[in-house]
Order: C-alpha cells, then structure tokens, then sequence
C-alpha cells in the first residue's frame, strides 16, 4: 500500500508543494519521497530549475484527464512532468536515464509551453519504458 502522507518538503530545497498539488484545486500533494528525491536529483545535476507541469493528481482529477483512470502513476506519487523542450527535455531525459527512470513518456510536438517530459517510477514488465505522446 503507498505511503498517503505527505512528503517532508524541507528535504527538496529547489521546490515548492504547490509545485506538485493536482491542478483540480484540491490541495493535494501526496508525492512519495522517492518521486521527489529523483526529481531533486535531476534538478541538481543539471544546476538549473525545473518546471513542474504535473505532480500528484487525485483519482477524480486523474480520471478526467487521462486514460490510466482512478489509479494512475500521478495518483500514487510516483510520477510528474517536466516541462522543458529542445536541449533541456533531451538533458532531463539523459539524467532520467542514467538514474534508470523505468518509465518516460516524451511530448515534445506543438506549442513550446504544451512539451514536457513525463518521468515515473512504476515497475512493470509489461508496461513500455519509453514512449512519445
């Protein structure tokens, strides 16, 4: 069962919780820690910010906007999206790789401010590590 409290932010200098709260304006921000410490990690190899477009998601929320449902990667704290484009989304998804992310999703087509990087920390066999949106 995945741990439902909240992270202790104060061991991610370089983010904020609002960063990760669901955009459905409920407040919730249940990341796991190590979601967090792979973001921070990231965040601190490349010396720069990253943009949190997506964080936690509750089931509701999740479920309206994506084809994993009630019980997606973002509902359990175990994923967020990056967003970046060009240079930065390829230096992210080289710092994704080399931590061995097991699952990222790439959107790097239309608008700038639409491309992200998609990084979860799911483990499965038969789910695909790598793909494009």
């Amino acid at each position: 069962m995945p741990d439902r409290r909240e992270p202790d932010w104060d061991n991610y200098p370089n983010f904020e919780r609002w960063e990760f709260e669901c955009s459905c304006g409920c407040g919730q921000a249940l990341m796991r820690a190590e979601t967090l410490d792979m973001v921070q990690n990231i965040r601190s190899l490349l010396g720069e910010p990253l943009h949190i477009t997506s964080g936690y998601r509750c089931p509701s929320y999740n479920s309206s906007i994506s084809s994993t449902g009630r019980n997606g990667p973002h509902t359990l704290g175990l994923a967020v999206d990056i967003g970046c484009y060009g240079d930065k989304a390829h230096r992210v998804l080289v710092e994704a790789l080399e931590q061995e992310v097991p699952r990222i999703g790439v959107k790097q087509k239309g608008p700038h401010n639409k491309r992200f990087v998609h990084l979860d920390l799911i483990k499965s066999s038969v789910s695909p590590w790598l793909w494009s949106y």
